[in-house]
């Protein structure tokens, strides 16, 4: 396929997406992305399911649909496109947008090994085109007062829970490349360290899916994972222990409960869409406005070191 070179997006224009992978998270984002369509223009979307793909772009009002991501590259005039496919397909469709000239929007894990994200990486860099992982969390309006409140206190351990039953097509993968890289990623987010060191790593088999524990360490404080695909309750928990607070914050709930020298109190959180934010932001890249705490390539490699690093020590 001939490489395109990127082009850069004026401020004013819309910028033209199509949507790849289009089942229940894929579904979500056409929704995110039609919501926001003063920003984009959603010009199609495609599935492997052909008749699954004519059924979002009927619902949503997109205008084209495929079941071939060689033709609609082809046919239609994309400035960008978002991946949402299983897993193993991810880095294959991601590869194929920067070969014909798109900015990449690719939901976690992005591949299932780490050098195939740094080929991502490459290709991007060398054809001027913004390529972005969907680390969601961080966009998560929780998570951001949570960063907010902990900033310049110092962390001596923190604990993330992340507990829900999986589908039987989800348990096709790892439970740490579809839930704990999450958590992995927030870790790393929240505390600012930007390569932990894992100590610990187990991943124990029950009744057909996998309860993992990890332990990472955080320039010497440690953050304990624990990921579940059995719990028949979703539970979505992150505690910090600063040197004078204890912090519960609840993604799921929506709420942050922080214990200190002036009591015990309660805060109710509310905001925009993380995954409208999460869209804004990789929207913003393209026109070259990058946020901070946007993630990166380099990021999601950096999370996938540690789930390799994570399956060998548990085999």
């Amino acid at each position: 396929m001939r490489i395109i070179l990127g082009v850069g997006i004026g401020v004013g224009e819309a910028v033209k997406i199509g949507v790849v992978g289009v089942g229940r998270w894929g579904r979500s984002i056409v929704r995110a992305l039609k919501e926001l369509e003063d920003h984009y223009e959603l010009t199609a979307v495609c599935d492997a399911d052909f008749e699954r793909a004519k059924l979002v772009a009927m619902e949503f009002g997109v205008k084209n649909h495929y079941d071939s991501v060689k033709d609609m590259f082809k046919n239609e005039r994309l400035d960008a496109v978002a991946i949402a496919t299983p897993i193993d397909k991810l880095s294959w469709v991601a590869e194929r947008a920067l070969e014909a000239g798109l900015h990449v929007f690719v939901e976690k894990p992005v591949a299932t090994r780490s050098e195939e994200v740094e080929r991502l990486v490459k290709l991007a860099e060398s054809n001027g085109l913004v390529a972005m992982p969907g680390f969601i969390m961080r966009f998560d309006p929780v998570v951001l007062r949570l960063k907010e409140m902990i900033k310049g206190r110092e962390i001596l351990y923190m604990a993330l829970r992340r507990l829900s039953y999986r589908s039987q097509r989800a348990r096709r993968f790892s439970i740490l490349l579809d839930l704990t890289i999450h958590d992995i990623d927030l870790a790393r987010y929240l505390s600012g360290v930007e390569k932990p060191r894992l100590t610990l790593s187990k991943v124990i088999r029950v009744r057909g899916d996998e309860i993992a524990i990890l332990v990472l360490d955080l320039d010497g404080k440690p953050a304990i994972l624990h990921t579940d695909g059995l719990a028949l309750m979703k539970i979505r928990e992150i505690e910090i222990l600063t040197e004078d607070s204890f912090i519960r914050a609840d993604t799921d709930k929506m709420e942050i409960v922080i214990k200190d020298s002036s009591g015990l109190s309660k805060i109710d959180v509310s905001g925009e869409e993380a995954l409208k934010r999460e869209l804004k932001a990789f929207l913003k890249w393209i026109k070259g406005e990058k946020h901070p705490g946007t993630p990166t390539m380099q990021d999601a490699c950096i999370a996938l070191k540690i789930v390799e690093k994570a399956i060998l020590e548990s085999e």
